[in-house]
């Protein structure tokens, strides 16, 4: 068993290695891509500025002073159809205003698609390597119980994967729920694209904001799962991912002694 300790602590510090390449590029660039284009953050907009062209603005946090920012809106709404203008003109103004938003949103989903992957890919690594190591371990331990011990660990670690990527992901890879947030926002930046098309009559700048509100939610883990196109696996409400996953692990170590 003595023997075991700087197997096990090598094989963490090769693949600890392995996940550390050499970047050349420094800070532009993560093994889950580059740096924002724009390096400023864009994802906050003074939005009662950018409706009322610059005439009014909202410094204070709008979350802890939701009544006022509420207020402000209206005011610079008001503004807004107030303006003078041809028909051109105020259409354009209200695309304008949209098209600000959906780049805000843009920002946002990027950096969320990235922080999702990034989350999943880092738990199924630690989980999955801990699995490994502690299966390895019981498949060459001398003891009989501390063979059980290890059997047991690994087949904790599988567990709590398993039960991780159903809980928080519906046994669904980030990559997929990704290609489903893209789909839907794509479909509903179609319809966007119709409405800026349609005079302010038709298309007011509240239906613009409405529509934005809808395409920025679509950037979610459940608007993801929502339409993931039926990708996603069915789970009973009895369903033992975790000890099933655990029974499992703990059965192929104990296979691999004899």
């Amino acid at each position: 068993m003595m023997m075991l300790k700087p197997l096990l602590l090598a094989a963490l510090l090769l693949c600890l290695a392995a996940c550390n390449t050499l970047d050349p590029q420094g800070a532009k660039v993560t093994k889950y891509g580059p740096q924002n284009v724009l390096l400023q953050p864009v994802d906050e907009p003074d939005i009662v500025s950018l409706i009322s062209e610059g005439k009014q603005s909202f410094a204070v946090d709008p979350q802890a002073h939701p009544q006022a920012f509420s207020q402000a809106m209206d005011r610079a709404i008001a503004a807004f159809y107030a303006q003078a203008g041809d028909e051109t003109d105020r259409r354009l103004r209200r695309n304008r205003v949209q098209d600000r938003l959906i780049l805000a949103s843009n920002e946002g989903c990027e950096a969320f698609k990235t922080v999702l992957k990034r989350k999943q890919a880092d738990r199924n690594f630690e989980f999955g390597t801990a699995t490994v190591l502690f299966g390895a371990a019981g498949a060459v331990a001398t003891g009989a119980q501390a063979a059980k011990n290890l059997a047991a660990l690994a087949g904790a670690s599988g567990g709590i994967r398993a039960e991780y990527n159903r809980d928080f992901f519906s046994d669904v890879a980030a990559h997929v729920i990704s290609k489903g947030i893209n789909s839907r926002r794509r479909e509903i930046l179609n319809g966007i694209a119709t409405g800026q098309a349609r005079p302010l009559a038709d298309y007011s700048l509240e239906a613009a904001l409405a529509d934005i509100v809808v395409y920025h939610g679509a950037c979610s883990l459940v608007g993801g799962l929502e339409f993931a196109e039926g990708a996603i696996t069915k789970l009973g409400s009895d369903a033992q991912v975790g000890l099933d996953s655990l029974k499992a692990i703990a059965k192929s170590v104990d296979e691999a002694r004899k």
